[in-house]
């Protein structure tokens, strides 16, 4: 179960923001109050967590449209907003829901279709990241370039890429971005990259929009 941080620790500094003896017996108090309503409440949690996954667990399992449309109007609920920031793979799967509704109304499979069970995508959305950090860092090419390697193998969509690049926490997105979409470039694929580029550019207009922009013309100028 994960417990949402809510504390402000100000309140238990001097003026100074230096940390006092009262302001650790009241922090030392306020968590002990706090653990004990959460020792009543757990359950009830871990009881709704439990609901809402096997709810959209088995909705993916009919591999139906209405029951992907189920699966978006359960995660858009009040009841899923209440639960969602209890539980690490509820509260990423939202990403997942983007895009599949990106992806619906085409002609190919959705993203809905390649996975079984929400925990499937949450262990996509943390490989992505571990490959947006390998960009973010601008490691060795062959490195980076297993990040294509792992959307090719796996046939995902560059509107997965989009959403998770737009929805995770990493820094220099922009400059994440643009190196994705010269791998994407590389491999023969300049329409993923001329969306990657103008989707961030989208997103995020104040993130380094020379940079984004050159890299858009440059695309532009090889369709």
């Amino acid at each position: 179960m994960r417990i949402p941080g809510n504390i402000d620790i100000i309140e238990y500094c001097d003026e100074n923001g230096a940390f006092t003896e009262e302001g650790g017996v009241k922090l030392s108090n306020s968590c002990d109050a706090y653990f004990s309503a959460m020792g009543e409440f757990r359950p009830g949690v871990q009881a709704g967590v439990c609901s809402l996954k096997g709810r959209i667990n088995e909705r993916l399992q009919e591999r139906r449209g209405p029951a992907y449309e189920s699966i978006v109007a359960l995660v858009n609920s009040e009841e899923y907003s209440k639960i969602a920031e209890y539980d690490y793979e509820l509260e990423c799967f939202p990403t997942a829901v983007k895009i599949y509704q990106m992806e619906r109304g085409g002609t190919g499979i959705t993203f809905f279709d390649q996975i079984e069970y929400i925990d499937n995508f949450q262990k996509i959305y943390q490989q992505m990241i571990f490959y947006f950090r390998r960009i973010q860092l601008n490691l060795a090419k062959p490195i980076q370039q297993e990040c294509m390697t792992y959307l090719r193998k796996n046939k995902f969509s560059v509107f997965m890429v989009a959403q998770i690049l737009i929805d995770c926490e990493i820094g220099n997105k922009d400059d994440v971005a643009i190196r994705l979409a010269r791998l994407y470039m590389e491999q023969g694929s300049p329409k993923e990259a001329l969306f990657l580029v103008s989707v961030m550019m989208e997103q995020y207009e104040t993130i380094n929009p020379v940079a984004l922009n050159a890299c858009r013309e440059e695309i532009m100028e090889s369709l």
